[in-house]
């Protein structure tokens, strides 16, 4: 009787290959629900919590978000499940978490491919440890999975934790919602586009805009390439006009543009 249970400690060479790949598809599925449901809660965030700004989605950011997230934490479910101890499973679920979570940060540095190595050699024992909470909740998952199909009631108990997967990776793409600090850039933004500059503006250095003062546009948001103390803050319009200016956010101090400038029709 014993044999049958997936995450009873016995001797793995008597699992059926079945039971396995069972455990591992039902861990992949939970890791794909949760990455998939972290993304799109991250995507729409700044478009619920404010509103009053025109924020634009990023699809290129978003999509190549998700296909480490999704696909990774896929892998991470399966390979987390596969082992039938659970040290097994949780020593390779950490690992391959580690490794593309410090992976997936590698496109969107500057530093050098030896800098990246160091960097990843340094970081990798953190990352494990970042990682590990995780791939012990996949497991757990898994198990009572398993659990609950046996007793009355299982699948809606099972369909219970495919609830709480989705609803703790939504509630994990929230912390990816615009900052305070950011929205103050934004806000300073939308304001100057839709009225007249204030004498000395930058954006009076600009020689389309005034063509464009009532059109509408979406606003994009990153980490400033011109000030450390502030961002870039993108205005797309809808004939490929773009504005983008450099936005201080220092302190208590209102925010202010130091730089912009045009392209586009």
């Amino acid at each position: 009787m014993q044999n049958n249970l997936p995450l009873h400690f016995v001797d793995e060479r008597s699992e059926p290959t079945k039971i396995k790949i069972g455990r591992a598809l039902l861990g992949g599925l939970f890791g794909l629900l949760g990455g998939t449901a972290f993304t799109l809660v991250a995507m729409f965030s700044d478009r619920v919590l404010f509103p009053r700004l025109p924020m634009g989605l990023d699809w290129d950011f978003y999509i190549t978000f998700w296909a480490w997230l999704g696909p990774g934490l896929m892998m991470v479910g399966v390979l987390t499940a596969w082992w039938f101890e659970t040290w097994a499973g949780l020593l390779t679920g950490t690992l391959a978490g580690a490794t593309i979570l410090i992976l997936s940060n590698m496109p969107y540095s500057a530093a050098s491919p030896f800098q990246k190595v160091i960097t990843f050699v340094i970081i990798f024992l953190p990352a494990m440890a970042l990682c590990l909470p995780v791939v012990y909740f996949f497991r757990w998952l898994v198990k009572q999975s398993f659990r609950f199909w046996l007793l009355q009631g299982g699948a809606l108990r099972v369909g219970t934790l495919f609830l709480l997967v989705i609803a703790l990776g939504g509630a994990g793409g929230i912390w990816m919602r615009m900052p305070a600090r950011a929205m103050n850039a934004v806000t300073k933004m939308n304001t100057a586009l839709q009225t007249a500059p204030e004498p000395g503006s930058a954006l009076l250095k600009l020689n389309h805009l005034e063509a464009h003062r009532n059109q509408p546009f979406e606003l994009f948001y990153a980490k400033s390439t011109y000030t450390t103390q502030g961002y870039d803050v993108r205005a797309v319009y809808e004939d490929g006009y773009v504005v983008t200016c450099a936005i201080v956010v220092y302190g208590d101090s209102p925010p202010f543009i130091t730089k912009c400038e045009e392209s586009g029709p």
